[in-house]
């Protein structure tokens, strides 16, 4: 026999006390249902069972049982229905199967005797259908059991969350409100098969819900009653058949042909007066029997935690099972995919109208020994030019990453929160541990992050004619596609912390780009920044793309080697007429050959460190690229 107990429990708000010294039991084999009033406590005492509620909350909730220790699970079902929308119930149900046999299989292998054909039929995927078709006719779900859950009406959705919980068959189940919606005969259906699963020869359970003001037919399905008053206290906790004589024992007489539930609810709102209210917590404060002589007990925080343990081979399986279900529900999430499709391809529509007769890519970004021509290109500022300037090529790297991010974290911002609240459902119910759904939504992921950033990378390579070399062209779309995975990792981050507000975590992922866009090295130079700071700039996922790009796309040997700067090479290439000019400008400035010297040497200085002017702008080298590449995987 399994008692689920709870003795001297009170909670309160900032403004009242919320419920005060509640006491209780309730036994496994019987269904149980808490009464009363709106606003009375109802909710709130299933949250603090259920370990939903912990501020403000005192008093002690444990599990008391005979003999040697149970294996007790805990399942927990809120008002609120959350589904995987784009599932069809029995695809629902079947999933909730599979990820149920990780439990199975502990009480297999407890077991000293493994039947093979047990742990077999546990694999077989048509043994999780023919249950989940058991339950779909016992729930009278079949007419819409292939009917995604979105497409569902308030009833069906309703009883499909009953079937999900039901299909783990844990030991304790608490529902609050889970005939909320349901007309009179699906509600009495439902109630018939808790009773049922309640009252099983083989393995009872306990099962508690909050109903309000069930039918006279529809109370006598329960065992037991726990009413709680509009004060927060108990009034009456006992078998249903003998709430009435209760009453008459304090001078409150039901009336004739008059709902036993409606009446108990009556007086628990104070419409007969507060006295009986307080005669009747006075007399269950005095009579409640918290005997646990011969008995063990386990405290209910134990059981949750037990409830959500899972070994390591537990996690591989729900691993499995987890990234199949992300990957159907993404198939079949063709809006936002499709709107991912088009931004891209409205992207590289607007870069190639924009260079449509500017190939930014095809300037080498290559130094130039001094020569006549290069003399004159700067004499007339030509080297301005956007078709010779690597300027322009720069600003599309560094747009492609800011895209990039934009493109990746936006729809995890606005889609992630709706899918946390499911998540935070199944794991307090034991389905699965969070590093196995972490796991399985990356997984599924991967082909978004992969493909739209190929896409991206492959037109804009091609339109903005990029040096066609495959160790730059893999190492362009290497560098995209891991920045695609950081940016939406962050995304699930901020997500999480601001679930239950879609707009704050917006918000939060625009602005918390500033200030790495500012470390990205483009618009400040790394090395203007102050000493203490640029520690901080390897946290830039801007600063990383944009460096290792520009290494990839400038850097390895790209430009060829340059001779050094000597007098006999500038005569050379300017001919001997060059020395009477120095010479004679020498008479007018004697500092001029020094200077010249100088010159020399600084030109002789830069080509030594890199033959490339994009590198030597930002003073980056191709030994940086492992930098850069270490950063962007530590922080994936």
């Amino acid at each position: 026999m399994i008692r689920f107990r709870f003795s001297l429990l009170q909670t309160k708000s900032k403004s009242r006390q919320i419920i005060q010294n509640l006491s209780g039991n309730i036994r496994s084999g019987q269904l149980t249902a808490f009464l009363g009033p709106n606003g009375a406590g109802k909710s709130t005492l299933l949250k603090c069972l259920a370990g939903k509620r912990k501020s403000g909350l005192s008093g002690r909730i444990f599990v008391t049982y005979n003999g040697c220790k149970p294996r007790i699970t805990f399942s927990y079902y809120s008002q609120n229905d959350v589904f995987n929308e784009l599932l069809t119930v029995e695809e629902s149900i079947v999933y909730a199967s599979q990820l149920k046999f990780t439990s199975k299989i502990k009480a297999l292998f407890n077991d000293n005797k493994i039947k093979q054909n047990s742990l077999l039929s546990l694999t077989n995927q048509s043994t999780h259908r023919l249950k989940a078709e058991k339950l779909i006719e016992d729930l009278h779900l079949k007419k819409c059991s292939k009917t995604v859950v979105n497409h569902c009406s308030g009833g069906q959705r309703r009883r499909l969350s009953i079937a999900l919980e039901l299909i783990f068959s844990p030991t304790i189940l608490l529902l609050d409100e889970p005939t909320s919606g349901l007309d009179s005969l699906s509600t009495l259906q439902s109630i018939e098969l808790l009773k049922k699963w309640s009252n099983r020869k083989s393995k009872p359970m306990i099962i508690a819900m909050v109903i309000h003001q069930p039918n006279a037919k529809l109370l006598s399905y329960f065992d037991n009653l726990y009413i709680i008053s509009s004060t927060g206290q108990c009034i009456y906790e006992g078998t249903t058949v003998k709430l009435i004589d209760h009453m008459s024992n304090f001078n409150l007489q039901c009336p004739k042909f008059y709902n036993p539930s409606d009446f108990a609810i009556e007086v628990a709102s104070g419409d007969l007066g507060l006295d009986a209210i307080h005669m009747l917590a006075e007399f269950q404060r005095q009579h409640f029997k918290d005997n646990l002589n011969n008995t063990n007990c386990i405290e209910m925080t134990k059981v949750i935690k037990e409830t959500q343990r899972h070994t390591f081979g537990d996690q591989l399986w729900t691993t499995w099972i987890l990234t199949k279900r992300c990957f159907k529900i993404n198939l079949r999430d063709r809006k936002q995919y499709f709107l991912q499709f088009n931004c891209v391809l409205f992207m590289l529509l607007l870069l190639y109208i924009l260079h449509l007769d500017n190939k930014v890519g095809i300037n080498d970004g290559c130094i130039q020994k001094p020569s006549v021509d290069y003399i004159k290109s700067l004499q007339v500022f030509d080297f301005l030019n956007s078709t010779t300037s690597t300027f322009p090529n720069w600003a599309f790297i560094f747009y492609s990453s800011i895209f990039m991010v934009f493109i990746s974290m936006l729809p995890t911002l606005l889609s992630f929160p709706l899918e946390v609240s499911i998540f935070c459902k199944e794991h307090s119910n034991g389905w699965y541990s969070m590093s196995s759904y972490f796991l399985a939504k990356n997984i599924a992921e991967i082909p978004q992050n992969i493909i739209f950033p190929l896409i991206y990378c492959i037109g804009s390579y091609i339109i903005t004619e990029q040096i066609l070399d495959p160790i730059r062209f893999i190492g362009f779309i290497t560098i995209m596609i891991l920045l695609s995975f950081l940016t939406q990792g962050l995304g699930f981050f901020i997500s999480a912390l601001f679930v239950n507000n879609i707009i704050a975590s917006t918000v939060i992922g625009a602005v918390v780009n500033i200030p790495l866009l500012l470390f990205a090295g483009l618009l400040i130079k790394i090395q203007s920044i102050p000493h203490f700071l640029r520690p901080f700039t390897y946290i830039s996922y801007f600063r990383l793309t944009f460096e290792s790009i520009m290494i990839f796309i400038y850097g390895f040997d790209r430009c060829q080697p340059i001779e050094r700067l000597t007098i006999q090479s500038i005569k050379q290439d300017f001919g001997d007429h060059i020395i009477p000019i120095v010479k004679c400008v020498y008479d007018y400035d004697s500092d001029l050959v020094d200077n010249m010297t100088l010159a020399i040497d600084y030109f002789n200085e830069m080509i030594d460190k890199s033959n490339s002017f994009a590198l030597l702008a930002f003073e980056y080298k191709d030994s940086d690229i492992n930098m850069c590449l270490f950063c962007i995987s530590l922080e994936n």
